[in-house]
């Protein structure tokens, strides 16, 4: 499933490449996907002029210049491709650009692709939290995030409620970086802890970006990023680098991957 720094890094391709065209047609196979009737889809996106592309966590975010937005999450994983022709493997949708070239969308599981017209509503991303790249959040703000709250730390993470754009493959690592136990509640963290962990998430994130994003991820061009999760995550059973044996316990829906002694 692409997290933050893939999205993040696919809206800044597509902002290099699509800003300035126009949307001649989009072809949508399975309708699902969608938010409108068919045609009524067909008809909003096309001729839309593109005026810029961003994301917000794991939603990408095409901007028209009518004020209209196409807005995409590619759910449980899946590709967005820029290309000439369309690809071979199964695809959900196809949009054509004035430029001749095309943008097909691959879901796997749970994909969207849904119009907002100017100032409507989009419920599934404006109750997004805040966005660790893009959002002008200092440490004292991250910090207010967790005021009050009670629960597990590692599910108010990646409750995307909280913090857009957090998943089950950075998680571990940012955590193990923090040297923060995977089943800590938040009450029990003191503000110079989640200050450290604010640093760490940045950290991650920063890196990945850097590195393209996950290993297991390809960009708009079809090339896999560089970045690989490597201090805990998935690697129960294998030793860490001071010499304990990484866990893999259950931590509520997901699995956790900790180091007992430098995580305590």
């Amino acid at each position: 499933m692409p997290e933050l720094p893939e999205i993040y890094n696919i809206s800044k391709q597509l902002d290099h490449e699509i800003v300035g065209l126009s949307i001649e047609s989009i072809l949508i196979h399975q309708e699902k996907c969608i938010n409108y009737p068919l045609v009524e889809f067909s008809n909003l996106v096309s001729s839309q002029m593109i005026q810029r592309v961003s994301s917000i966590g794991k939603w990408l975010k095409i901007h028209f210049e009518s004020g209209d937005k196409l807005l995409i999450n590619l759910g449980m994983g899946g590709d967005l491709l820029y290309a000439l022709q369309p690809p071979t493997k199964k695809h959900q949708a196809v949009i054509y650009f004035s430029n001749k070239m095309l943008l097909s969308f691959r879901f796997w599981w749970f994909g969207y692709i849904h119009f907002v017209k100017k100032n409507e509503p989009h419920t599934m991303t404006d109750e997004l939290g805040i966005d660790m790249i893009r959002t002008e959040c200092n440490k004292n703000d991250f910090v207010q995030l967790f005021d009050g709250k009670k629960g597990s730390l590692k599910t108010f993470l990646l409750n995307q409620k909280n913090i857009a754009g957090i998943g089950n493959y950075y998680i571990h690592d940012i955590l193990y970086d923090a040297k923060i136990n995977p089943t800590i509640k938040i009450n029990n963290l003191k503000p110079e802890k989640l200050g450290v962990l604010y640093d760490s998430i940045l950290n991650e994130f920063n890196t990945a970006i850097s590195l393209r994003g996950a290993h297991y991820e390809v960009d708009i061009y079809n090339k896999p990023g560089e970045f690989k999760v490597s201090k805990v995550a998935y690697r129960d059973g294998q030793i860490c680098q001071c010499g304990t044996t990484i866990l893999k316990i259950k931590t509520g829906a997901t699995s956790s991957y900790f180091c007992p002694t430098c995580q305590k």
